[in-house]
């Protein structure tokens, strides 16, 4: 009956490890369907900025080759890299791309999780990582080729780690 699912439902939510579960599936589960949306546009590189940039880059750093945008400064050379390294493991397979970043992009919420319970509590932990699962500019990022898809994850880490530094410095 619909009293025993929600009371399951309830439970789930109440754990924090379920809850935790259920936030990383969630997110990865909208990231993936938006990139199987957005991948069906014949134009899908356009989707990120520089997308077709970084492609041809990565692609030309995966064959060991080089490519005159590399004298561009503005390049996030860290992606390139990271996009040449999963070129090498999987092929030019975008959707390959596209799935790792949305991993990343779940774990974004985790961590986002950790820094708010950190700061604020875990009410706020829990809206704000609610809000990450469906961020539109979050779930897109992850279905974009282009460096936005790290920067969240890499700034909530690197708070995450100021955050433990501050709990425990001799540890660090």
């Amino acid at each position: 009956s619909i009293r025993v699912v929600w009371g399951r439902v309830r439970a789930l939510l109440s754990d924090q490890r379920g809850f935790l579960v259920l936030v990383f599936l969630t997110a990865l589960g909208l990231r993936l369907f938006y990139t199987t949306r957005v991948m069906t546009n014949p134009d899908f590189l356009l989707t990120g900025p520089d997308g077709d940039a970084y492609d041809g880059l990565a692609w030309a750093m995966a064959h060991g080759t080089t490519d005159p945008r590399w004298s561009i400064p503005m390049f996030a050379p860290g992606y390139v890299r990271f996009l040449a390294l999963l070129y090498r493991l999987f092929g030019r397979n975008y959707f390959a791309v596209c799935a790792v970043q949305s991993v990343i992009g779940a774990l974004s919420c985790l961590v986002l999780y950790a820094v708010a319970k950190r700061l604020f509590g875990i009410r706020a932990a829990r809206i704000a990582s609610a809000f990450g699962v469906v961020n539109f500019l979050m779930v897109f990022s992850a279905a974009a080729i282009g460096h936005q898809a790290m920067d969240l994850f890499w700034t909530l880490l690197v708070m995450w780690c100021l955050l433990c530094y501050l709990d425990a410095p001799a540890r660090w």
